[in-house]
């Protein structure tokens, strides 16, 4: 039997809280603030969903795994627009700067 999280059900309540914090103490601009909302309510959802946690269950493991899922994602959709002709490039690949030669000790 898993083990119920002693946080469940009060994610959005802690997060409201930190946005209260953002708001005031910060003054980030809303576009900000959005784009932080919705990433921490994903990564809740997620997992909520993937491992029964809350965000302040989530362990350094948890995080990565769901990083690494949602960039697998988005490499898999921006294949799927350059191969179906809907994009040229793939802004998921990463152009490699050549690396400067070391000068050999004479």
């Amino acid at each position: 039997m898993k083990e119920i999280d002693p946080w469940t059900g009060i994610s959005e309540d802690v997060i409201r809280r930190f946005f209260d914090v953002l708001c005031i103490e910060r003054g980030l601009p809303k576009g900000t603030l959005s784009a932080y909302r919705a990433d921490l309510y994903a990564f809740d959802r997620w997992l909520i969903e993937a491992k029964s946690k809350t965000l302040i269950s989530a362990t350094n493991q948890d995080l990565t795994e769901y990083l690494k899922s949602s960039t697998t994602s988005i490499k898999a959709f921006y294949g799927f627009l350059v191969d179906s002709g809907c994009r040229d490039d793939d802004p998921t690949k990463v152009a490699r700067k050549p690396r400067k030669r070391r000068a050999s000790a004479s």
